[in-house]
């Protein structure tokens, strides 16, 4: 009995090691706190429940502020694009999120907003359309599969979207503006266009300033948090529109949400203010009831830029500008702080603006450099990319070598060997032709003794 126990437990640690191998990345965006200057996209690896490696900091391409606006991040369900706004050069950056976790700007990035001050982002579940919050209203933008944004039409009865929320099934989506109203709109499935409904806007006083906007997982309940008035909650109908529970309840008065988001499962719903997280019970219905309020005020944190929760570790992890908490909720819904605040590595004079979690979705073809040392090892970029049928793969050896070169799809099974033989040292390419293949999204992995590395290619029919 006491050997199945312990392996049990044996086998138990090594599922949560197998958890926490996975290459899931919490990105980070930098802005100077200062005069106008580059923001950054910080990556850090999530190791373990309570500790996050920082690897790497990528320029935006574009300016911000933290005085300005917070930045916004969002993620295609696929972890394969990122998107972040620039509030002072008006623009949108673009990001492929490589295996390895790690980003780089795709062609053409950033993209001009056409407007000033790009505040909120929201992307449609098929991540083909993606809607941009700015000074004049809303814009939709297409999405092409290798990142590429174009405007399509703005709408400018929406005055400064500061907060956006599409439904699960992605038809309609609510938008929270500046002046104190909640607005409900339908989508176009097919074409990602917008048509107000009849209801829209929903302006119950007092709110002022709506800022942020909340939308539980089966896209029920509806949360808006007001800059000056506090937390209204509304209940989502059939035809999606909204209704006031009832109209105009302040759900907590003395809490003026600056940030804040739902659990996993939606149980429980988490308000972020000065130094302080509030968790409230969340039964589906406002308003909702406080279980309890965190202080983490031993850091002296008046400010919160971001509450991200780990979709299934569960751990809440709370960005202000300089440092970040890591909670964890128990049975009961209450906070347990899972190690001391940390700082958050950044340049001088920069400080987090807003966050986002990205999940492994090819951890086994993660890239890796064996040998610690790089070269002139080199896995170039496909070209063209996006191709149809024929695109050119080129890569450098440092030495000769046995040398594979293969194709994975989304799910990171290998579907077409290239190369499988020994190479001399030098340059070498190769053509792949896809006219056996479906469009869509893949990786091309090379191994050589002492290297490892990935890359995306897209192919479009």
């Amino acid at each position: 009995m006491k050997n199945l126990s312990y392996l049990i437990s044996i086998l138990f640690i090594c599922a949560i090691n197998a958890l926490y191998a996975a290459n899931d990345f919490i990105y980070t965006v930098l802005s100077p706190q200062a005069e106008a200057d580059t923001n950054y996209i910080a990556q850090y690896k999530i190791v373990g429940e309570d500790s996050l490696q920082w690897v790497a900091s990528t320029s935006t391409g574009g300016t911000g502020r933290a005085n300005t606006a917070n930045s916004e991040i969002v993620i295609d369900k696929n972890n394969l694009l990122l998107f972040s706004t620039n509030a002072e050069s008006h623009d949108i950056s673009v990001f492929n999120i490589l295996p390895d976790g790690l980003i780089e700007p795709v062609d053409g990035s950033p993209f001009k907003s056409h407007y000033d001050n790009p505040a909120s982002l929201a992307l449609h579940p098929n991540g083909k359309f993606l809607y941009v919050g700015h000074s004049v209203g809303l814009s939709r933008f297409t999405v092409s599969e290798n990142g590429n944004m174009e405007l399509a039409d703005t709408v400018s009865t929406v005055f400064f979207p500061r907060g956006m929320a599409i439904s699960p099934a992605g038809d309609f989506i609510y938008i929270a503006d500046l002046a104190g109203g909640v607005h409900a709109l339908s989508i176009n499935q097919e074409t990602g266009a917008l048509s107000a409904l009849e209801s829209s806007p929903f302006t119950y006083e007092p709110m002022q300033r709506t800022n942020k906007i909340y939308l539980n997982q089966d896209g029920t309940t509806l949360y808006v948090l007001d800059i000056d008035k506090g937390t209204f909650g509304f209940t989502v109908l059939e035809d999606g529109s909204l209704e006031g529970i009832p109209p105009g309840l302040l759900i907590d008065k003395s809490n003026l949400g600056c940030t804040a988001g739902y659990s996993n499962d939606s149980q429980y719903f988490y308000i972020a203010r000065k130094g302080w997280i509030y968790v409230y019970k969340n039964s589906g219905e406002p308003p909702l009831s406080i279980i309890s309020a965190k202080s983490v005020q031993s850091a002296g944190i008046s400010y919160f830029s971001q509450l991200v929760n780990h979709p299934t570790t569960n751990v809440l992890y709370s960005f202000t500008q300089k440092y970040l908490y890591m909670h964890k909720p128990d049975q009961t819904g209450n906070l347990t702080e899972l190690k001391p605040y940390t700082t958050i590595p950044s340049l001088e004079g920069y400080v987090s603006t807003g966050a986002a979690i990205g999940l492994d979705v090819a951890t086994s073809l993660k890239t890796e450099n064996r040998s610690g040392e790089l070269g002139s090892f080199r896995l170039y970029q496909n070209f063209p990319n996006p191709f149809n049928p024929e695109t050119t793969i080129k890569y450098n050896l440092t030495k000769s070598g046995k040398v594979t070169l293969s194709l994975y799809n989304l799910l990171g099974q290998n579907i077409l060997e290239m190369v499988n033989e020994y190479k001399p040292a030098g340059s070498h390419s190769y053509i792949l032709n896809g006219s056996n293949l479906t469009s869509g999204t893949y990786f091309y992995k090379i191994e050589t003794e002492d290297y490892v590395s990935v890359r995306k290619l897209i192919l479009i029919k």
